[in-house]
């Protein structure tokens, strides 16, 4: 038990893009227009070993969080360094077992449409953290800092949706005039957009509380309430195999219906470190992470690690191994 809160569980969703097997069935269904390169490129599906350090993340900093339960296609995770005594905590789902009814949506490459479904996982406790596995836990986390009384906590900002700023919509214009397409159907899909679509179908349609790259703090009855109540926007989101202009993020659209419903607690600092490999040199990256053992940051969140060059990998690697070391 978590301090009253009840059981908690992690979510994981992970796939291993290097695998032959997966490339093959990925490139089968690759749609070949309406698509932007950084929704379908290879470099979304790399893996170089990082669900690994999530998992043992957890295992050392929230060793209240009753079971991790890991996402995926028909893979197994690289987990070493685990103990015995704790292999038991952990579950991989196959995407199959999740995806009950709507088989005919599979296989996918698409983690708005797997985020979805997050709530199917069988045994799933009510209240759950979602984890990307570029997520990491970098100092012990109490239960409160995601669930307080009946209330998630989530970290973020009020913002401006994108395709309502001057900015973005005078960019579309001149986009659609130059390529004769339209534009917003053929952009990259990335955090903050797809945050807010999730929070329009919440009722907010002029802000929305863009959530930083940290654990997400859910709970699986607005799941189930909402898609019951609108089993249509489940089945839109589901058949597209990749990322789609119109989707969502299902985490955004829940945790919208948290507000909405007075059932979060909202916190303006980040509370986070976020490194992208595309910026900055290791040096940079070495401040970054002595600075934020300084302040205490609770995690850490790395972006694209596999475009690293080698140094860089083999030393983000090695201070994992050493923060996360079971």
């Amino acid at each position: 038990m978590t301090g009253g809160l009840g059981f908690v569980d992690a979510v994981i969703a992970w796939v291993d893009g290097n695998d032959p097997a997966h490339k093959e069935k990925r490139a089968k269904y690759l749609p070949t227009s309406q698509v932007h390169k950084k929704d379908v490129g290879d470099f979304r599906y790399a893996e170089i070993g990082e669900v690994n350090y999530c998992v043992k993340s957890i295992l050392k900093f929230a060793p209240h969080v009753r079971h991790i339960y890991i996402i995926t296609d028909q893979q197994a995770p690289p987990l070493q360094g685990i103990p015995s005594a704790l292999q038991s905590k952990i579950s991989v789902v196959d995407h199959r077992e999740i995806f009950v009814g709507f088989e005919d949506c599979l296989p996918t490459f698409n983690s708005l449409s797997i985020e979805a479904l997050l709530h199917m996982v069988p045994g799933l406790s009510e209240r759950f953290v979602y984890f990307n596995d570029d997520f990491f836990l970098i100092r012990p986390i109490e239960p409160q800092e995601w669930y307080q009384g009946g209330s998630s906590v989530l970290h973020g900002r009020w913002e401006t949706p994108p395709d309502k700023t001057l900015y973005k919509r005078l960019r579309y214009w001149f986009k659609g005039i130059l390529t004769r397409v339209d534009y917003k159907r053929v952009q990259s899909h990335g955090y903050r957009r797809v945050q807010s679509h999730g929070a329009a179908l919440a009722g907010f349609e002029k802000k929305f509380f863009r959530s930083y790259h940290t654990p997400k703090p859910l709970t699986k009855m607005t799941y189930e309430s909402f898609y019951a109540a609108h089993p249509e926007i489940l089945r839109n989101q589901l058949v597209h195999r990749f990322r789609h202009y119109t989707q969502y993020s299902p985490c955004s659209l829940s945790w919208h219906i948290s507000i909405a419903r007075g059932e979060a607690l909202l916190i303006k600092d980040p509370s986070v470190l976020e490194l992208h490999m595309g910026k900055g040199s290791l040096h940079s990256i070495q401040k970054k992470l002595a600075k934020a053992d300084v302040q205490r940051m609770p995690y850490l969140n790395i972006q694209d690690l596999s475009l690293a060059n080698a140094e860089t990998i083999a030393f983000v690697k090695d201070w994992l191994e050493k923060r996360t070391a079971l």
